[in-house]
């Protein structure tokens, strides 16, 4: 069983408080057996190589492009 978790933090201590929550859940109903493997990347050290627009296939996934 595999997953990505994707979220967002305003700072590092948030981040990081937010992150052994998740963990912690995760360990107390058994759901993994080893501390998942973790990426970060920064806002302020990213680089836009290719700006994508993923709007119209979501509206399309959720039924929206009716409206």
């Amino acid at each position: 069983f595999e997953s990505v978790i994707i979220s967002a933090h305003p700072t590092y201590q948030d981040y990081k408080e937010r992150k052994m929550e998740k963990i912690r859940y995760l360990k107390e109903r058994n759901l993994i057996t080893f501390d998942p493997l973790i990426r970060k990347y920064m806002f302020n050290k990213m680089r836009v190589i290719k700006d994508f627009d993923f709007s119209p296939i979501t509206r399309k996934l959720l039924y929206m492009d009716r409206w």
